[in-house]
């Protein structure tokens, strides 16, 4: 800090303006969770995961990442029997469909991470242990290590991908960014 002298203060500013704007333009105080700016407020909000990335990036205030982190480990929400569902069951919106509602490895592993960030490694551990449980299920099942798996304990070979082509299928033996070491 003292090399940066005046950048270190500028960089100290703009991280305490980004923390004031998170708190206030984006933490959704009814609902207990992070969600887009324009969502905030308004009568469309959803039931995404993506409210957990300040949790996260460790941009969140204490009690923000402890609402998100109950959220997680909230089976209606993202708490799901593999987690961490991309879209929330109770949604009007989730449906079997990539980004709609199957959950992904590595979003659960950087949930875990921010879990860890805020000393909550109890929650990390409990959402690490379903994915890979399931994730190891399915493959005795079938063999297979998938993109993406049914946040509700189903087969993945039943979900959707991307009907308009003929991969529809969540892709198989996928290493890409299927973080199963790493958890």
């Amino acid at each position: 800090r003292r090399r940066m002298g005046r950048i270190a203060d500028d960089l100290q500013r703009k991280a305490f303006s980004l923390g004031k704007f998170i708190w206030w333009e984006l933490f959704d105080r009814e609902r207990g969770g992070l969600a887009s700016r324009w969502l905030v407020n308004s009568a469309t909000r959803r039931w995404a995961f993506e409210g957990m990335w300040p949790m996260v990036t460790g941009a969140a205030t204490r009690e923000q990442a402890e609402k998100v982190i109950e959220n997680l480990l909230n089976p209606q929400r993202f708490g799901t029997p593999h987690p961490i569902a991309s879209v929330a069951p109770t949604d009007p919106l989730y449906e079997g469909r990539m980004w709609r509602g199957p959950a992904w490895n590595s979003m659960t592993l950087w949930a875990a991470s921010g879990c860890i960030r805020y000393g909550r490694r109890d929650a990390a551990r409990q959402l690490l242990e379903r994915a890979l449980d399931h994730s190891a299920e399915r493959f005795a099942v079938d063999k297979t290590i998938w993109e993406f798996y049914d946040a509700e304990g189903g087969d993945p070979a039943a979900l959707e991908r991307k009907p308009e082509t003929q991969c529809n299928q969540p892709c198989r033996y996928y290493l890409g960014h299927n973080p199963l070491l790493a958890m």
